[in-house]
């Protein structure tokens, strides 16, 4: 007998599918070995690291069916009992994710400029269009290119201005780094497709040595949290991670709203009582401020802190972050949660404040001016927290990344209570 024809062929060695179960099968089991409590700090973290092993599944396959993610975070909850908080917010995810796909699917169809222009809104030249590459990933669509495409796609729609144009005739390949955006269906405004830019290549020395020069400006604020100075990592791949955790808080976002449509226009309407500034109330205006720093500047905040934890740089741009001048959050034109619901809140404020008499146009500026300032005290301090923690305890950033962004900002300081009093949490690293 021929005993080669009872060899096992490539053909049949574990296809994608079983690949993906071994996958869930050892991640789900390790996690609950170690961590078998039901208390809800465990709860928590094990809801965290369901996350990052759908986020891992989306990495191997990005068009991985919807029941496999379900598989994954089924796994887990027969050991966990998750909360009705935890498994709606999964619903919403997954069942929005599905739908952001098939869009995303549509776009991709296209020819690759086509499609740049359609995620972008920029022509570019002859001589630029060999400058890019685009591929559709799990949570967006993926630009490289080169800073000169960066800058144009950083600033487009902004009026051009005489200074601006001679820096990028004079220094080309120097600016924002990264960005990540997205555009809404037009045939359904609540589903939208994230992109995010990064460069093909490294940033070049003269970047990264002027990032080192102004972090070690900043010492003085390490030295008086007594944190421990660290230079950031600023290659590409890094600068990719952190634009494709904004997506993926702009996905969890959009989830969110995609199933509890918020009609904003209605809602400060409802708030300010009136469409008229002239008649707007005091005490309206309060919850009005109140409305925008819950939407706007405590979100951006949170957007901004979790990427930097997603790519491991949050205690080296801490002092970047804690920087008004480079980061204010407490403005409503910063790109927070939604783009129209900035231009509505810029546009409100701007009508409030041009259509007052000059004594109730100061009146309404103090009011603004102090939950502004009262705002950017609390994120502040609740960023200088989570840096000071990771470096105390030896947190694991990209953990950490992972269950704050299932909380609520506001949260923050007391879940990082819950983790850095527990030995046995999965945030902590076991070796330093």
């Amino acid at each position: 007998m021929d005993n080669k024809k009872f060899e096992i062929k490539p053909s049949q060695t574990p296809n994608r599918i079983e690949g993906i179960d071994h996958l869930i099968m050892t991640r789900v089991a390790n996690y609950l070995t170690n961590h078998p409590e039901q208390t809800p700090e465990n709860k928590r973290e094990a809801f965290a690291h369901t996350f990052s092993l759908i986020e891992a599944m989306l990495k191997v396959d990005k068009d991985i069916p919807i029941k496999e993610l379900e598989k994954a975070y089924k796994a887990m909850a027969s050991s966990i009992n998750f909360s009705y908080e935890q498994n709606r917010t999964f619903n919403k995810f997954k069942n929005y994710l599905d739908i952001s796909r098939e869009y995303m699917k549509k776009l991709d169809t296209l020819p690759r400029l086509e499609l740049f222009n359609e995620l972008t809104g920029l022509d570019l030249s002859q001589e630029e269009r060999g400058n890019f590459q685009i591929r559709r990933g799990a949570f967006a669509f993926e630009i490289s290119a080169n800073q000169r495409i960066i800058n144009m796609i950083v600033n487009r729609g902004k009026p051009s201005t005489t200074l601006g144009e001679l820096k990028e005739m004079l220094f080309p390949d120097t600016g924002t780094f990264g960005v990540s955006h997205y555009i809404s269906d037009p045939n359904n405004e609540r589903v939208r497709a994230n992109f995010i830019v990064f460069p093909r290549k490294d940033p070049n020395l003269l970047e990264v040595g002027g990032n080192a020069i102004s972090g070690i400006k900043r010492l003085e604020m390490y030295l008086d949290n007594g944190i421990d100075f660290r230079l950031s990592e600023n290659s590409k791949d890094s600068i990719k991670t952190h634009e494709n955790q904004h997506a993926i808080f702009n996905t969890l976002e959009f989830a969110h709203r995609y199933e509890n449509p918020i009609d904003v226009k209605q809602e400060l309407k409802q708030i300010l009582q009136t469409t008229n500034p002239q008649f707007i109330k005091e005490q309206d205006f309060h919850l009005f401020c109140d409305y925008l720093v819950k939407t706007t500047f405590i979100s951006h905040a949170a957007n901004e802190v979790i990427a930097n934890l997603k790519e491991k740089n949050m205690v080296a741009r801490v002092s970047i972050l804690t920087d008004l001048k480079l980061y204010d959050f407490t403005q409503p034109q910063h790109g927070a949660n939604l783009q129209e619901e900035n231009e509505l809140i810029r546009n409100i404020i701007n009508d409030i404040f041009g259509g007052k008499t000059p004594n109730d146009a100061n009146k309404f500026m103090k009011i603004y001016s102090s939950f502004s300032e009262q705002a950017s005290k609390n994120i502040n301090r609740t960023v200088r927290m989570v840096a000071i923690c990771i470096d105390k305890y030896n947190l694991d950033e990209e953990k950490l990344a992972n269950v704050l962004m299932f909380e609520n900002f506001e949260n923050w300081t007391k879940v990082l209570g819950f983790i850095v009093s527990n030995p046995n949490s999965s945030i902590i690293k076991k070796t330093k």
